[in-house]
């Protein structure tokens, strides 16, 4: 009998954890301290549990990848993230090149690579920052507009990722995901933060 996802990664949980544990004869000759809860305790539930939503946020990520892949290629996106960063563009306004790709939580050549396509394709431009020359600011044109409609109309024809959950579930859901984004919006600018310092 085939395993469904959740049970796979129940039983890989449980084979990690029991991997980990050695005996206490073993542990004392090479005098390593070993991790262990058994799998009935609260910390192995809330591992599990942890590990369960990363992977299915995962898969939801790739279902609408997939569901978008075409009509993204069909559009001239070399893929989605260009969407999203014409899209941050067209919303935040005149931003520098390197914080609206860390916005993105885009790596920095790979955003920079995307940003000097889609100016060649005409749907931004960059003009040279007043307050500091070296910087230069982004902005959407009319051609960028243009392309933005007609992806929007576009992604009312791909498969609905929420599929039939009722608007209170989807509210929910909505709600739970902007909390843990603002989370861990605000661990991944204190760590850029320091990474920016040394």
């Amino acid at each position: 009998m085939q395993e469904t996802g959740s049970e796979a990664l129940e039983h890989f949980a449980v084979w990690l954890l029991e991997r980990g544990r050695r005996s206490d004869a073993v542990a004392a000759v090479e005098n390593i301290p070993q991790p262990y809860f058994s799998e009935k305790s609260e910390a192995f539930g809330h591992a599990f549990h942890t590990a369960q939503a990363g992977y299915l946020i995962g898969r939801m990520t790739r279902f609408v990848r997939f569901y978008s892949k075409q009509m993204f290629q069909e559009l001239g996106y070399s893929n989605s993230d260009e969407f999203g960063l014409l899209a941050a563009i067209d919303a935040r306004g005149k931003r520098t090149k390197k914080s609206i790709i860390l916005d993105q939580l885009q790596e920095l050549t790979t955003g920079m690579d995307m940003l000097r396509r889609m100016v060649n394709q005409g749907w931004i431009t960059e003009t040279v920052n007043k307050s500091d020359k070296r910087e230069k600011l982004l902005s959407i044109t009319e051609a960028g507009r243009m392309q933005l409609f007609a992806t929007y109309r576009r992604l009312t024809e791909i498969p609905d990722v929420l599929a039939d959950l009722p608007d209170d579930e989807r509210q929910e859901l909505v709600r739970l995901l902007d909390k843990l984004d603002r989370f861990h919006t605000r661990n991944y600018n204190a760590q850029l933060g320091l990474l920016n310092e040394n």
